[in-house]
């Protein structure tokens, strides 16, 4: 690494809470989590120089990291008035989401298809010594019931359709944020509210991000 990285990296990130709030993305919470977590330390060494640019770029098992633009949109569609009991996230990835959540709630459960990828998040959590995460390796699509209800549950990438399954996993009042779409196309960003027995279905946004995928993987 270069002496002026690090000072690069700083500059970059100052740019990217700038053009946070130029897109509207002014929850105080929200921009200060992005603030506060470096983005670098979750991506392999040779992209950490790309790590504040508005683009997804590529992390292990073939996956891909979403922009800290597209996460701070999702999260700021979350409402974080205050601190959460609990959080589930479904789809860990680097491990990036995860930490930014972490600074919502009391805990936050997280399960990852991929066990490589969770491995080397648990590492960096570890390093930034956040506490509160509990994570799992398996198929996130199909919750975490032992551990439910949830305050919020949200889904990392794309579903062509919420499994019922995670909608009974939330609170009464609980938010699950979803892109809801086909693979690869423009999907619609869409929060569910629970009440009651009932799901109150509201378009937040549209975003573009890769599906997630059912089952877990045995080999990575």
């Amino acid at each position: 690494m270069q002496d002026d990285e690090p000072l690069n990296l700083e500059w970059a990130k100052a740019s990217l809470v700038l053009s946070l709030r130029q897109k509207g993305i002014t929850q105080r919470a929200v921009v200060n989590a992005l603030e506060s977590t470096p983005h670098e330390l979750f991506l392999p060494a040779d992209y950490a120089e790309y790590a504040y640019k508005d683009c997804a770029l590529p992390i292990e098992c073939g996956q891909s990291m979403t922009s800290p633009v597209k996460v701070a949109h999702m999260l700021s569609k979350l409402q974080f008035d205050e601190t959460l009991p609990k959080i589930l996230e479904v789809g860990t990835g680097s491990g990036y989401a995860t930490a930014l959540l972490s600074r919502f709630a009391k805990r936050v459960f997280t399960i990852e298809k991929y066990g490589t990828l969770l491995r080397l998040a648990q590492e960096r959590w570890e390093h930034l010594k956040l506490s509160n995460i509990v994570s799992q390796h398996g198929d996130g699509l199909t919750g975490w019931e032992l551990q439910s209800p949830f305050d919020r549950i949200i889904l990392t990438g794309s579903v062509q359709q919420v499994p019922r399954q995670l909608l009974d996993q939330l609170v009464d009042g609980g938010l699950l944020l979803a892109p809801v779409g086909a693979p690869n196309e423009l999907q619609q960003l869409t929060r569910y509210e629970r009440l009651g027995d009932q799901f109150v279905e509201d378009v937040v946004g549209t975003i573009r991000l890769a599906p997630l995928l059912s089952g877990k993987s045995q080999t990575l």
